[in-house]
């Protein structure tokens, strides 16, 4: 990923149309990565990470059941939970700014609740 202006923003179905759940933000203005949830950008972590523009990056976002892992350039920057809204649609959402994204690839994790 390649960014130009101050906050990208990575998150699941970004619709901003009713939309509730977990969002991902990268700021390069505030060198942070942040969680917030949604629909109010309630952010509940936030991390000093150092964020270039007009570098690529590699951004990775980890989604487990509830446990959400951020990897900022293969390291992990940013954990944090969330119970609500468990699954569902994956979307990218680019405010104020402008980004390039390539190789988007996206899993489904054999991931079982512990008995």
């Amino acid at each position: 990923m390649r960014m130009k202006g101050p906050i990208p923003v990575v998150s699941d179905n970004m619709a901003m149309q009713g939309y509730s759940g977990p969002a991902v933000m990268l700021d390069a203005k505030e060198q942070s990565v942040s969680y917030a949830e949604c629909p109010g950008f309630d952010f509940t972590e936030r991390r000093i990470t150092s964020i270039r523009l007009n570098e690529p990056m590699r951004l990775r976002v980890v989604n487990r059941l509830e446990h959400v892992e951020v990897y900022v350039n293969d390291e992990l920057r940013l954990v944090a939970m969330h119970y609500l809204n468990i699954g569902g649609e994956v979307g990218l959402f680019i405010d104020r700014a402008e980004a390039h994204f390539k190789d988007i690839r996206l899993r489904t994790l054999n991931v079982t609740r512990p008995a």
